[in-house]
Formats: structure tokens, sequence, C-alpha cells
């Protein structure tokens, strides 16, 4: 991929006050997954058909920076716009609205009207409104709609990704400030420098950040494993099947797709006495379409900690299925996707 590109702007993420040739790996791997999972998340709310890609670029020697490379396939307006979004939602101050990247003045909230803002949904929306004249000015009228900007600003896993950043920056003692610069080609649009004494203040509380989810669904399982030790309270070995149903997902996140291999617990007491009393006998193939309850934490943000029960079994191989690539669910690997916080 060449720079020549007209799509694509950078942004650097600048750390100072190492006294030596070395940054922490925490620190580095840390703060870049988070800038760089943020970036990614502004492109598929504002612009989902721009396939917007961010890439990290190779540090200038000598450097303690990490470089973002944001490209769009088609646009160059949308690289442009999540970066200014990048500024308006996460480095500006908590509570404050800012004109960021423009080639005149910014604006804020002033204090009086933050203090007078005691409704969370409110301050969203005027961070919003704000955010959309932002991009407006710089993209051109009616590039994104309020929605979309309600969605960025209201949106979980962006805000658990900024606190994650300076969580990881104020616990490094040895980062004194983090600078974050715009370019547009060689050229600097816009630079910000946050000192250490401020990284707390960008630390905001997420109402319910640690609350579990529930989803229920109907849909086909084809069964591989079926278990029949279990109690009603879902305790026991999980049964393994695949799922058949639409891509399900919550907040943006994929809690379940389509031919996802899964494990689940049996709690359909009528079903599991069919089973011993041999008028349901398993074969190879089985299906059941069934009332599905998925429990997940909502601070997870690819549900990869999701528990999945079968609360009822409607039908029993009357269903024909039709196969697709299967997709391994993450508890069938083992292991557990980190999510942003």
């Amino acid at each position: 991929m060449s720079e020549t590109s007209n799509n694509y702007i950078t942004l650097e993420s600048h750390y100072y006050g190492l006294s030596g040739a070395a940054i922490k790996y925490q620190t580095r791997n840390s703060c870049a997954e988070s800038t760089g999972r943020i970036l990614e998340r502004i492109g598929h709310i504002l612009f989902p058909g721009e396939e917007v890609q961010v890439y990290v670029l190779p540090a200038e020697d000598g450097c303690h920076l990490d470089r973002f490379w944001i490209k769009a396939q088609e646009s160059p307006i949308a690289a442009t716009g999540v970066l200014v979004t990048f500024f308006g939602t996460v480095v500006i101050l908590p509570g404050q609205i800012s004109q960021i990247i423009t080639d005149t003045s910014t604006r804020s909230l002033n204090e009086s009207q933050i203090r007078t803002n005691d409704s969370q949904e409110e301050l969203n929306r005027l961070q919003a409104e704000a955010l959309k004249s932002d991009l407006d000015e710089r993209l051109g009228n009616n590039s994104v709609t309020t929605e979309q900007c309600l969605a960025v600003v209201e949106n979980a896993e962006i805000r658990r990704g900024k606190n994650k950043l300076f969580r990881q920056l104020h616990s490094d003692s040895e980062i004194n400030s983090e600078k974050f610069v715009a370019k547009s080609g060689n050229e600097v649009i816009t630079e910000i420098d946050i000192h250490r004494e401020q990284f707390e203040s960008y630390i905001e509380p997420i109402v319910n950040e640690e609350s579990e989810v529930v989803i229920e669904v109907s849909a086909i399982i084809e069964i591989i494993g079926p278990i029949t030790r279990q109690s009603q309270s879902g305790h026991g070995i999980k049964w393994k099947g695949l799922y058949h149903g639409e891509d399900l997902t919550y907040q943006e996140r994929v809690v379940l797709s389509a031919a996802e291999a899964i494990e689940f617990y049996m709690q359909d007491d009528d079903f599991k006495k069919q089973i011993s009393e041999k008028d349901v006998v398993f074969a190879s193939g089985d299906n059941m379409q069934a009332d599905l309850r998925i429990k997940f934490m909502n601070s997870d943000s690819l549900a990869a900690r999701k528990k999945i029960y079968v609360t009822t079994v409607s039908r029993f191989n009357q269903d024909e299925i039709v196969h697709q690539p299967t997709k391994r669910s993450d508890n069938l690997n083992g292991g557990l996707l980190d999510g942003i916080e």
C-alpha cells in the first residue's frame, strides 16, 4: 500500500517523559490497542459503507510514538471524519464539547453550562449536536446524521476504550505527557498535548459498566453432543451444537453468528424426561427448534463469556438444515477475548 493514496489520514500518539530508549511493553501495547479499537469503532458507526481500516505504521527511529493510518476504501472524507470524531470525543476533557480540527477557533461548553446539565442524556445530546456541526463544517453538510453522532457519543466500547487508554498512561509513572497529532500527508492539522496531571480527569464513570445482559431468542439448534445430567438451574455438563438462526447483536456487539458452534445448558425438563424414557433417541444430524436465553456482561465487548440456556424445546427433527461454514465459538476455544474496558 502506497502513501501516495489520498484516502488516508494519520494519527500520531507521542509518549513523553521516558528517560531511556525503551517503553514498558504493557503501556505501549495497551495504549495502541485501545486507540486502534476506538478508531475502528468510530469508522464502523459513522461510515459503515466505506470500509474504514486502521493500520499501524513503523515509528521513526529514536521516537516513542505510535502512528495510525486511517484509510477509507472509497472516500477520503471518511478517514478525516474518523479523526475529527476521535479528537472530539476522546481527546477533549469529559463534559466539554470542542471543535478541534478546524482552521479557525475552538468552542466548548462553559463551566456553568456543564454544572446545569444534570442529565447525562442531555449532555450526550449536546455533544452529539456539536460533533455533527464539526463534521459538517469539515466534511460538508449532512455527511453524517445526528443519530450517528449520538451513537458514537453514547457507545460504551468507545468510552471504555478511552478509560483504558488513560488508566494505562496514568499507571506508568515514567509517562509525563501524551501528545496526539493529526496529519494529512506530511501536514500537521492539529495537535493536543495532555499532561500527566490531567490523565485521571479523562477517566469517566460509566453507568452499569458491569451489568448482566439477558437476551432471549428462538432458533434451530443442530445437536452435536447431547447430555442429560443437568439440573434446572443449568449447572452440569454443557451440550454442544450449531446455532442456525439470524446473526444476533447487542449494541453493535456480536452475540451469536449464523452457523456458530456453541455450548449450552439444557433446562427443558420435559425434553430431558423424553430422553430418559427413550421417547427421544439421538442420531447424527438431529436438530431442535428451541427457545434460548443468553447471558453475558455488557462490559464484554464481544460477548465472549456468554452462557447459553435452552429453556424450551418446541420441535425435534422437524426442520431441514442448510449448512453454512462453521464459526467456532470463543467458548469452545477455551479462551476469553479481552474487550475494551
